[in-house]
């Protein structure tokens, strides 16, 4: 994945995340204990593996921002971001596995 690849992943998430709340919180879709559980997930990482963490925390994310997707209500944009999220945590596992850029990427990752 380029830089102009993750740029454009960026750029269309900002578009279409706020769009799938805004859609979520009208609907009233979300279901909330599944939001704490992901939530949870992404702050506590019971592993000391980094890969484990990685995987872990991705997938809290991954989870976090789905069921707020799937609140929505709207198959499209479901589709849409959950491409875009497969996408996007590829190059993060990829990207946070490289001990050279490992550091600067999870900073700016978990930040």
């Amino acid at each position: 994945m380029t830089l102009k690849d993750v740029e454009e992943l960026f750029a269309s998430r900002l578009q279409l995340e706020p769009l799938a709340a805004r859609l979520a919180a009208e609907t009233g879709g979300c279901d909330i204990a599944r939001l704490e559980h992901f939530e949870e997930m992404c702050r506590n990482h019971p592993s000391q593996d980094i890969g484990d963490q990685i995987d872990y925390v991705l997938g809290g994310n991954r989870g976090f921002h789905m069921t707020i997707t799937a609140g929505a209500g709207n198959g499209q944009l479901c589709t849409a971001l959950t491409r875009s999220k497969a996408r996007w945590a590829a190059s993060c596992r990829s990207a946070l596995a490289t001990p050279a850029r490992g550091p600067t990427l999870r900073a700016a990752t978990w930040n």
